[in-house]
């Protein structure tokens, strides 16, 4: 499989190591090339926001900062989750939602560091790229939430090494996701930046959209992923595939990939074809001449093969005679 599969834990974790470990073992299961967690610095949040209630039916916390507080790794356990993928041959990608946060995950080694849809005109992207001229780091945007306009008018996507296109709706339907708007975004960034890579970040219901965004040329797909749909938290049942689930959306990128590389613009016909053209002529005893007119234009070249319109109409009439 040449498609990149990065499954988002996001919250559904639990803020649980041995929760978050056995969604990697299943990952890893999965054959997908990256787990991706998150990592927010709980004070950098503003206030007001902070101090939310939270419905308990689907919160860790009464406020989103207790929320928040249960659901955060701190850096030691991140190192940690980030050794076990590695040792399991998964790549290990991190988004982050603030400076703090930025910087304590450049510093905890992570390669891959995302910025989500929200931070993509942010100065973070300049913060990380500066990061990049002195390390090994690959930088992940993602451009929900803004047009197409802008996210080439103020030049960030020059500094990802993969950008994803996404809509920030959760769920999408079908109708919602914008295949045209992938289409020339990918377009756009091959014409003038040609060493990025091009994804698809998957908030669509079951992952639907996804083989048709793999057909069109994404090379990363992003999907949030979940033990279980029925365990606590918001995403879940949301935007998040199971196991299960997985399995059909990774079918439906291996099917899509060998459409498309069995995808023939030359218009030969394929051997299987070939062998029902020449039975065709030979059972109807086309001629060259008829042969040479694939759509049977001349007269004498459709009576040959036993058809004309005369014929038909006659034959309509005969059974509406019948009935």
């Amino acid at each position: 499989m040449n498609t990149k599969i990065i499954l988002e834990m996001g919250c559904n974790h639990q803020g649980k190591m041995k929760l978050a470990k056995r969604m990697i073992s299943s990952a890893f299961i999965l054959g997908v090339w990256c787990v991706k967690f998150q990592k927010r610095d709980v004070k950098s949040i503003p206030e007001n926001i902070r101090i939310k209630k939270r419905n308990m039916s689907n919160s860790f916390g009464k406020t989103y900062e207790e929320h928040r507080n249960v659901l955060e790794f701190n850096i030691k356990e991140i190192k940690e989750l980030k050794r076990y993928a590695e040792s399991l041959g998964l790549e290990f990608m991190i988004s982050v939602f603030d400076l703090v946060s930025a910087v304590n995950m450049v510093r905890a080694g992570i390669k891959y560091i995302k910025l989500p849809s929200q931070l993509y005109t942010s100065k973070l992207v300049k913060f990380l790229y500066n990061k990049k001229l002195r390390r090994e780091l690959i930088i992940v945007l993602s451009t929900g939430m803004h047009t197409l306009d802008q996210v080439f008018k103020n030049g960030n996507y020059n500094y990802a090494d993969i950008i994803f296109y996404c809509r920030s709706i959760y769920p999408c339907v079908m109708n919602e996701v914008n295949f045209k708007g992938f289409i020339e975004m990918k377009s756009k960034i091959n014409e003038v930046a040609n060493n990025i890579s091009v994804g698809y970040s998957s908030h669509d219901v079951r992952g639907e959209a996804i083989p048709h965004m793999v057909l069109l040329g994404a090379s990363h797909i992003e999907r949030h992923y979940t033990l279980s749909k029925k365990m606590k938290g918001a995403d879940h049942k949301t935007v998040s595939s199971d196991f299960e689930e997985m399995e059909i959306i990774i079918k439906g990128i291996k099917d899509a990939e060998d459409m498309k590389a069995h995808y023939d613009l030359s218009g030969d016909l394929l051997e299987k074809e070939q062998i029902i053209r020449k039975k065709f002529i030979e059972d109807f005893k086309i001629d060259e001449e008829c042969e040479a007119d694939p759509y049977n234009t001349k007269m004498d070249c459709i009576r040959k093969i036993g058809y004309n319109k005369n014929n038909v109409e006659e034959n309509d009439d005969k059974e509406r005679e019948e009935i």
